[in-house]
């Protein structure tokens, strides 16, 4: 199917996703998870489900990007790793080491490979999703480990994300300090293509078609961005030569945001193909439920706001381990786990130099320059809103 056509079709599948709901797995009904998100209250409250399956039998996918939370992803699988069962037996999920998404895509489906075993959390940053949803269900639902003869009832997805604004600027923040964390900011041309993903596939020529019918970017937008970094980047009297952090420290931060926009332009929008691909898988699976009559659904998602975490950090904790293990894990376990989590990044926050939200006085000053940004105004806006529609269905 190709890419610009595709749909939620439930007939197509290479392995029919049908057979997810089959009736003699031996699994326990499980009602639907929702996700109550009221992060702006302090009372974090308990997701709506009444899910029995053992944490066990299930893999975790956690996905983030560059500034949506790289020190958070490894809080995230040390907390779900510290957690115990409500009969107080430790559950034992183990981290596997995750290939880099990019050099591990399938040249065939144009996807990333999964190898996601029950029992394991695996961590993916900028993960490559371009094929068909049907696919992408049966890879995530493969169970490498059935020689083993361990169960894998189904895929738990956490999709860290955050606004394409405040994370353009984090991400300009990040770089120009001094010292700069990254060295590659003193080799790199910002305004050069991306390397190719896998062997030899265009960034842009993946991306484009998904984005393009969901009204998020177009070539030309790509275009228009590729030719404002190029009039900015060596153009500027004294800045010649000058390597792209010296630009970032030289030129005024309204002029040197938009060359590490520019820079950063394909990790958001490869965030937004993301979430394009997951909610048509979420809506794949739940046509499939319906049609088998099924409350459980075997590949479940839950996106998390980086900003979210930012603003009320404990809670956003809990709701992720409220998803994860539900009723498997008691509502005193998960409250200590989400205290834990905020001691944790209120001591980190000060100290951690990939942190730099509430660091700087120009963070909303350099927001609305890149919202009335001629150039990328409109394509982050677009992101900006399919990420709210997502938060909101959830």
């Amino acid at each position: 199917m190709a890419l610009c056509c595709l749909t939620t079709s439930t007939t197509s599948s290479i392995h029919d996703v049908g057979s997810l709901f089959h009736d003699d797995d031996g699994l326990n009904s499980a009602d639907r998870t929702t996700i109550n998100r009221d992060l702006r209250s302090n009372k974090p409250r308990s997701l709506e489900t009444q899910s029995l399956d053992d944490p066990i039998e299930f893999a975790y996918l956690i996905i983030h990007y560059h500034k949506t939370g790289h020190e958070l992803s490894n809080s995230l699988v040390y907390q779900l790793k510290q957690q115990q069962l409500s009969n107080n037996s430790n559950i034992h999920l183990r981290k596997t080491n995750a290939p880099k998404s990019r050099w591990s895509i399938n040249e065939s489906s144009k996807c990333t490979d999964f190898a996601l075993k029950p029992g394991t959390i695996t961590v993916l940053a900028s993960v490559e999703l371009y094929c068909d949803v049907d696919v992408l269900a049966d890879s995530l639902m493969h169970n490498p480990a059935e020689g083993e003869a361990r169960r894998k009832v189904g895929v738990k997805i956490i999709h860290l994300v955050r606004n394409p604004f405040s994370l353009m600027v984090s991400n300009y923040h990040y770089h120009a300090q001094f010292p700069t964390p990254e060295t590659w900011v003193h080799t790199k041309n910002p305004c050069l293509p991306e390397r190719p993903v896998g062997l030899n596939n265009d960034i842009t020529t993946l991306l484009t078609p998904n984005l393009q019918s969901n009204n998020i970017m177009s070539i030309q937008d790509f275009d228009n961005i590729s030719s404002n970094c190029k009039s900015l980047y060596q153009t500027q009297p004294g800045l010649e030569g000058a390597t792209f952090y010296h630009h970032l420290n030289s030129l005024k931060p309204r002029v040197g945001i938009r060359l590490s926009t520019a820079d950063m332009i394909f990790e958001v929008a490869r965030m937004a193909n993301v979430m394009i691909q997951l909610r048509r898988l979420e809506s794949l699976i739940q046509q499939q439920a319906n049609v088998h009559h099924s409350t459980r659904l075997p590949i479940r998602v839950a996106t998390f706001s980086m900003d979210d975490f930012i603003a009320e950090p404990g809670a956003s904790m809990f709701y992720v381990l409220d998803f994860a293990f539900g009723s498997a894990v008691s509502q005193r376990e998960k409250e200590e786990g989400a205290r834990s989590y905020e001691e944790h990044y209120i001591k980190m926050r000060t100290s951690s130099e990939h942190v730099t939200s509430g660091k700087r006085l120009d963070t909303e000053e350099l927001m609305l320059n890149l919202r009335e940004d001629e150039v990328f105004g409109h394509p982050l806006s677009r992101v900006e809103n399919l990420l709210n529609e997502i938060l909101a269905e959830q």
